[in-house]
């Protein structure tokens, strides 16, 4: 695949989008959908993505993420001499997927490949007598030539603390890093890539706002890898890699406890029931369950009170709660304190708290103003809120004082004056005469 002068850039864009989607989880492709992984057609996946990348210069993480899950997918298979065989059946499988992996992992993990291919070779300079085998050869030993030198120094994971980058290679829930790598290269112009290989074994591309880092998020606690590769912009090939590992621990946070009253005031002798919800926005990788304490009080009397057990899913972030409404008194002014208790066992993690006014009677003559909101969590990524509000007029206002008047209206209906412009004259001076108070 690649782009020459003659070929439509975003039909080979809308190409590459087809394959990337139609990868397996575990890397590879299948030839029928969600048939049996096969290794020469994701070798050939793999190679044309990247040859893609680099005669157009277009990437994404998507189409980074893509390739490097092919290359781990396609090294988890390997022999013991690095080879997916080198009998005539299998020998396609090593030639493809030797290309593959140098452009998709790095030359550490096939290098002696090349030895184990020259070995097969027969006398007369084929591969098994069979042209289209030996081209193939040619194509993957022509691949390894030339490879320039590059070398990863170091790798440092760097997490802020109190405004100071501070180097950390254990993380909880919820935590950003950036990744900080030292590369040399000679002769050819490279790019860096950043890779954050999972617990299970999966590979996503590490890219926070831009810049070379990872959100821990909910991973499950456990070791995690960082990838860093130097990838040859004008070949496409990977020239060298380097990992860094890290930990993520367990923890579990309440970071923010949301009380929200509906609704939030009401005025004397106006009564309403007021309905009460509680947000709780976790930041954790494992499960937990808590105990919710929930009453409302007016100075000192409590009014209503609640208890709850949740179960908190690390993977959900949010939990949204219905409490127990109640009907204020609206004889006089006063504030209702609404509040939420959070305890994990015995201690006390967390609290909200809100307030529902009764407000002194209104003015007679006003403008009332009520808000709302369709939703009072906003997840991280795509997503909106739709903010409602609605002003409405209470009263009748006093006409203004003013000193009686005579109003003559001249209208000019000669000739000049025929058609649209008197048809426009007139219905003016309609809307004058509707003006006029009495």
């Amino acid at each position: 695949m690649t782009a020459d002068a003659n070929t439509d850039t975003a039909v080979l864009q809308k190409a590459v989008g087809y394959i990337v989607n139609r990868q397996h989880s575990n890397g590879s492709w299948a030839f029928n959908g969600d048939g049996d992984s096969n290794i020469s057609l994701t070798a050939q996946a793999a190679i044309a993505l990247s040859s893609f990348q680099a005669k157009t210069n277009l990437t994404s993480s998507d189409l980074q993420t893509a390739m490097r899950r092919a290359g781990e997918y396609l090294v988890s298979l390997q022999k013991t001499d690095k080879t997916w065989g080198t009998d005539e059946e299998s020998i396609v499988d090593t030639l493809l997927s030797y290309r593959a992996v140098l452009n998709t992992v790095g030359l550490d993990a096939v290098d002696s490949v090349d030895t184990s291919i020259l070995g097969v070779q027969n006398t007369d300079g084929s591969w098994y007598g069979n042209p289209y085998i030996t081209a193939l050869a040619i194509k993957s030993l022509n691949e390894r030539q030339d490879m320039p030198n590059a070398k990863i120094n170091s790798i440092k994971l760097l997490k802020n603390v109190n405004g100071t980058n501070t180097e950390c290679y254990s993380y909880n829930a919820y935590e950003t890093f950036e990744i900080q790598a030292d590369s040399t290269y000679s002769n050819t112009e490279a790019k860096l890539l950043y890779f954050v290989k999972l617990k299970d074994g999966t590979v996503v591309a590490a890219d926070t706002e831009g810049q070379p880092g990872w959100n821990t998020r909910s991973s499950l606690p456990g070791d995690y890898v960082v990838i860093v590769q130097v990838k040859d912009n004008a070949s496409g090939r990977i020239l060298t890699a380097a990992e860094k590992q890290f930990v993520i621990t367990p923890s579990f946070k309440v970071g923010t406890v949301i009380l929200t009253a509906d609704p939030q005031n009401t005025t004397v002798d106006k009564p309403v029931t007021v309905s009460t919800e509680a947000t709780l926005i976790t930041e954790a990788n494992i499960d937990k369950s808590l105990n919710l304490k929930f009453f409302v009080t007016n100075s000192s009397t409590v009014i209503a009170t609640e208890n709850k057990t949740i179960s908190c899913k690390a993977e959900e972030g949010v939990n949204i709660l219905d409490f127990s409404s109640f009907t204020p008194d609206v004889t006089s002014a006063k504030d209702y304190s609404i509040k939420i208790e959070v305890f994990d066992g015995e201690n006390k993690i967390s609290e909200g708290e809100t307030i529902c006014k009764v407000l002194p009677p209104p003015a007679p003559t006003r403008i009332d103003a009520t808000q709302s909101l369709d939703k009072s969590v906003l997840y991280p990524g795509s997503d909106s809120v739709t903010a409602q509000f609605i002003l409405k007029g209470e009263g009748v206002p006093e006409g203004p004082q003013r000193n009686p008047i005579d109003l003559v209206l001249l209208l000019d209906n000669s000739g000049s004056m025929s058609g649209t412009p008197w048809t426009k004259t007139k219905d003016a001076a309609k809307v004058i005469a509707d003006m006029i108070q009495p």
